[in-house]
């Protein structure tokens, strides 16, 4: 359950499966081959999940960065656990408010 749910909810983490020649060769390089308003809007949604951010660049805004060091953050994994854990309490507790 939980690789399926990471994978609905952190697509750009598996874009490197979709890359052309090209893109391998700048990731093996260490550069991320992605529009930086992609990894900006992508990056501003996990800040906003409070999830670290992916692949931040040196023209990441300072806040997105930051999260790589802040306690406060998860990473996307940590994220699908809990949210799995949730949903699989979701009909524990539902039953308990019928009884």
């Amino acid at each position: 359950m939980i690789p399926y749910l990471h994978l609905e909810l952190f697509p750009e983490e598996y874009d490197f499966m979709m890359d052309e020649p090209v893109e391998a060769r700048k990731r093996k390089c260490g550069i991320n081959p992605m529009d930086q308003r992609y990894i900006d809007s992508i990056n501003q949604r996990r800040y906003e999940m409070k999830v670290r951010v992916f692949m931040p660049t040196d023209l990441s805004p300072e806040h997105h960065k930051a999260t790589l060091i802040d306690d406060r953050f998860i990473s996307s994994y940590q994220y699908c656990e809990r949210a799995d854990y949730r949903n699989n309490l979701q009909p524990a507790i539902e039953l308990f408010l019928c009884l």
